[in-house]
């Protein structure tokens, strides 16, 4: 899910706003958050999880966009297609930080089978190594019991399914067909989903002109997981508005 570095150019002395987006890998259920900290040396490795629960950033807008990869070629062409608009699904209430804003991942994974035939959930067990050996060569953490209940989660959610058959989706889809749980497997890596969640959000006027680190954080329901990407970001002051 990555996250590019971008500069942000303060134009006015209110809030403005910034437009980040992300690649899906993979869509579990899971609730989504920015915030941003400033790197108080300049370096990424001064940054902690207090540092971004001190600015989490507001939505500025109740509709996010899928947006596709700009470079779809089909033969000797490329396509070059829209946005689409999607109602954000957002709340600030009972989240942590107190009045941070949250919002649902806009994709549903499919509903195969029912999750609770996969056990009560369990806790990875972060120091204990795993083989799996029709995993291939690797090495997973987690313990088996737990990575076993996260490939049957992972099938009833439609493991490798694009798009959910019809009807058989968590909750319901945005638009036709977007839905589904992973992206293509190509013969080496892993392309994930063919388009990138675009969210528009507010960057606080009090903030201080500097460098900072974005973090978008998903927080997921069907397993015991949070997973975060980050972008580098530098405030800079537009002094020609300033001085006006």
């Amino acid at each position: 899910m990555p996250l590019g570095g971008f500069e942000y150019t303060r134009s006015s002395p209110r809030a403005d706003d910034a437009e980040p987006s992300g690649a899906i890998a993979c869509a579990p259920r899971c609730a989504d958050s920015y915030r941003l900290c400033k790197l108080p040396t300049g370096s990424s490795s001064d940054v902690s999880e207090e540092c971004f629960q001190r600015t989490p950033l507001e939505f500025a807008s109740d509709t996010q966009w899928l947006q596709y990869d700009n470079e779809t070629y089909q033969y000797d062409k490329m396509v070059k297609l829209p946005r689409f608009a999607l109602p954000l699904r957002k709340t600030n209430v009972g989240t942590h930080p107190a009045g941070s804003w949250w919002a649902r991942v806009p994709v549903p994974g499919c509903r195969l089978c029912d999750q609770s035939v996969c056990g009560a959930g369990l806790m990875p067990n972060m120091t204990q190594k795993t083989h799996v050996p029709e995993e291939g060569n690797f090495t997973y953490y987690g313990g088996l019991p737990w990575f076993h209940q996260q490939q049957c989660a992972q099938s009833c959610a439609g493991l490798n399914l694009t798009a959910c058959p019809p009807g058989l989706t968590q909750f319901a889809e945005p638009l036709p067909g977007i839905s589904g749980y992973t992206g293509t497997y190509p013969p080496i890596g892993h392309n994930g989903l063919p388009y990138s969640i675009v969210d528009v959000v507010k960057v606080p006027s009090d903030l201080e002109p500097g460098e900072y680190l974005l973090s978008w954080r998903w927080d997921c329901e069907q397993s015991h997981q949070i997973w975060q990407n980050c972008a580098d970001v530098r405030i800079v002051v537009d002094e020609s508005v300033e001085e006006a």
